[in-house]
């Protein structure tokens, strides 16, 4: 609430109370301290579900990342069988003997260069899926920190409201003359 809303208040509390604004000023402190309080608790709340959609969401791209790693990796060794074996089936036909000498070079040069590709995409996979273990890991930290900081604002929103308060009562107090609970602040 606005400190004018909050003034006018107190004014119209006087007026209608004859008064007698310590009570109101009370009450309506309370209210306030504990709107905002239950305000705090909500926007937590809503952060912790936004954070923990968000976990979610990296969790599923992890998975989903692996997946195609495993898929990516299964096609290109079967590509590699099938390069290689097209090369067998023109060296046959083209009558050298398989499996001896040139023939094997050429059958070590194609794999390697299959099993490199294999090896770059798995190590960019990989690199991806720990990018987002990584995220997941900081936005569970984030969210941690930022439940503490809720935490600690909503005690400081406590204190101050029940400071404002006191305050608010003794100063009736002393405007009005009342004699209250609160009279040895």
């Amino acid at each position: 609430m606005s400190s004018n809303l909050t003034t006018a208040l107190s004014i119209g509390a006087t007026v209608a109370s004859g008064g007698t604004a310590a009570p109101f000023m009370a009450a309506l402190t309370a209210a306030q301290t504990g709107l905002s309080i239950v305000s705090q608790i909500q926007a937590s709340k809503a952060a912790k579900a936004e954070s923990k959609y968000r976990v979610q969401q990296l969790n599923a791209k992890q998975a989903a990342e692996r997946k195609a790693m495993e898929t990516n990796a299964g096609r290109m060794i079967d590509e590699r069988q099938r390069a290689m074996a097209a090369v067998r089936a023109q060296q046959a036909a083209s009558g050298f003997q398989t499996g001896t000498g040139t023939q094997l070079a050429v059958f070590g040069e194609i794999g390697s260069r299959y099993d490199e590709q294999i090896d770059e995409a798995t190590n960019r996979s990989l690199d991806q899926i720990a990018s987002y273990r990584e995220s997941a890991r900081m936005e569970r930290f984030t969210q941690k920190q930022e439940n503490k900081a809720a935490l600690i604002g909503m005690g400081t929103t406590l204190l101050s409201g029940v400071a404002t308060g006191a305050n608010r009562m003794n100063q009736a107090d002393k405007t009005f003359g009342q004699n209250n609970a609160f009279s040895f602040f």
